[in-house]
């Protein structure tokens, strides 16, 4: 097995392929050198929600025994990819599209990469109650647990932001950052 590496287009089509051939995912992990349950977790974060066409979409639903979901979600991959009467479903449905997994794979990573993911407003706030209650010798675990509410940031991210200067309080006001 890979050893943690990101996947790549080609991985995502070759899950893509896998799914549509009815392969199951461990065939799939075996033919990409994967993990299953890496496999797993790309297909449940990029699967695509689809309704039901509108054809006779009202008559339908007036039947009290007509079951709107896909029996196929109900087991592993939980995606109707290898269905053969997809494109006619008449129920709801999830489909996993290597197309569209890689398009957010890569919108994520650039939003992960943007820098500071704050604005003025929120650095203000930030700022004006928190100032006070480091000066008197606060912790970030303290600050973290008392104010919840607008530190909805990883602390990692908090260590950042007080290290490039985007606060009135630097790195000297936490003894405990200086001691590292």
């Amino acid at each position: 097995m890979a050893n943690y590496c990101h996947l790549s287009y080609e991985d995502r089509k070759n899950i893509e392929d896998g799914l549509n051939d009815n392969k199951s995912i461990n065939q799939i992990s075996l033919e990409i050198n994967r993990s299953h349950s890496t496999i797993l977790r790309e297909i449940d974060r990029n699967k695509t929600f689809s309704n039901p066409t509108n054809w006779n979409y009202g008559k339908i639903y007036e039947n009290p025994n007509y079951n709107s979901h896909c029996p196929k979600l109900d087991k592993s991959p939980y995606v109707c990819n290898g269905c053969k009467s997809r494109s006619g479903c008449r129920k709801e449905r999830y489909t996993y599209y290597a197309r569209k997994a890689d398009d957010t794979y890569k919108e994520v990573k650039s939003q992960a990469r943007r820098g500071i993911n704050l604005t003025p407003e929120e650095v203000y706030k930030i700022n004006t109650t928190l100032t006070p209650l480091i000066k008197k010798g606060q912790t970030i675990n303290h600050l973290y647990i008392n104010h919840s509410d607008i530190l909805d940031f990883s602390k990692p991210s908090f260590y950042n932001y007080v290290n490039i200067g985007v606060f009135d309080f630097k790195p000297i006001d936490f003894p405990r950052i200086i001691k590292y």
